[in-house]
């Protein structure tokens, strides 16, 4: 009952907070720059500005965390230049992952120069895509407003391969849940009814629906 309260009042929030840009706007489209929301008068139809076309390339990206290497079937010792297999992820070293906890319920990324929501206790049941954009455009957490949700890219940028259930580090996120999937703002290029999600028992990115219950993870740009 209390997690079933919890979920009831979070809707009745992310309601208002809906209601609250689009009647700010008037008739007019209003757009809220953090992400890109945009609530148009003939209907709720938020457009998520893709960062991923300027931040993968400005971005400092960490290594993956892969330290294996395997051949078709099992783990082998990573092969010397020219052997079969050779030039696998873990071959390849790049900037090791890096975080500071703040201690306020936020995780810097010294790489990237991202900030990170770090709990996961709204993560109770999930949003659709668009709660998710609506929630993380309203959070406020340790004192900043502008938090958003992340692209594919970013999301990816948090997982660790050398892990698993959950390919995170868990010292810094330590109650991500790996039984469901992140959403990212990431929309799909087949349409404008899926979006990528990021699933954090293994790593993988995939396309979804914007209709199913996910999590979300939202993000700053901290720098």
């Amino acid at each position: 009952m209390e997690r079933l309260n919890r979920r009831l009042k979070r809707r009745i929030f992310l309601l208002a907070v809906t209601l609250g840009v689009f009647f700010a706007g008037g008739s007019d489209i209003t757009s809220v720059a953090r992400g890109g929301l945009a609530l148009e008068s003939h209907g709720f139809s938020p457009a998520l500005f893709d960062p991923e076309a300027v931040s993968a390339a400005s971005l400092n990206l960490p290594d993956t965390g892969q330290s294996n290497c395997y051949d078709n079937t099992k783990e082998i010792p990573c092969p010397n230049p020219a052997a079969p297999f050779y030039g696998q992820d873990a071959q390849y070293q790049g900037a090791q992952p890096s975080y500071r906890d703040n201690g306020d319920g936020t995780v810097s990324d010294l790489n990237t120069g991202l900030m990170w929501q770090q709990g996961d206790a709204h993560n109770d049941w999930g949003f659709g895509w668009e709660e998710a954009v609506v929630y993380c455009n309203a959070l406020v957490l340790a004192g900043h407003a502008d938090w958003r949700l992340p692209s594919r890219r970013e999301l990816l940028s948090i997982v660790d391969y050398g892990s698993y259930n959950p390919a995170i580090d868990i010292q810094y996120f330590p109650g991500c849940l790996f039984d469901n999937k992140y959403w990212s703002g990431t929309v799909t290029a087949n349409g404008p009814d899926s979006a990528w999600e990021v699933y954090f028992s293994y790593g993988a990115a995939y396309p979804d629906g914007k209709v199913y219950a996910l999590y979300a993870r939202c993000v700053r740009n901290e720098l």
